[in-house]
């Protein structure tokens, strides 16, 4: 199954939370794996982000849970979560996500990536600097043309 989550914002994350049941005597369980991948546009999504989870089986309790995915310092605005059915109901009721706003900073040794003001994703900042924001959300920097 997959799952689209759009945030208004471009967003540091550092965990998801799912909420998911595993009353295993009615052939329900907590996903077996979960794949995480993050993205900035959403048209893309980068493989040295994405995150995969393998769940432990639990065949003792029945109880519904929190499944606690660490993903650290992962910066996106769209996450996709594939999740893999470990019987044949898969229930989650709540999906939570631990982040923070993020803002771009820069400093003078980000200065040393060399020209690309004509790249389309290239913003001016001040002090006649040019930023770039790749798809894998590196920062990458420009010298304004002289």
């Amino acid at each position: 199954m997959e799952i689209v989550f759009e945030f208004e914002r471009v967003r540091n994350f550092s965990a998801v939370r799912f909420h998911a049941n595993n009353m295993f005597s009615k052939d329900v369980r907590v996903f077996r794996r979960a794949v995480l991948r993050f993205s900035v546009s959403g048209r893309r999504y980068s493989d040295p982000t994405t995150v995969v989870f393998d769940y432990m089986r639990d065949t003792l309790i029945e109880f519904a849970r929190n499944v606690i995915i660490a993903v650290p310092n992962h910066v996106a605005r769209f996450v996709n979560a594939q999740l893999y059915f470990d019987a044949r109901w898969l229930m989650i009721s709540e999906v939570r996500f631990e982040s923070g706003t993020f803002t771009f900073a820069f400093s003078a040794l980000t200065l040393l990536v060399g020209r690309q003001e004509g790249h389309p994703a290239c913003k001016k900042l001040s002090g006649g600097v040019l930023a770039w924001l790749s798809i894998w959300s590196e920062v990458q920097t420009c010298i304004w043309p002289s």
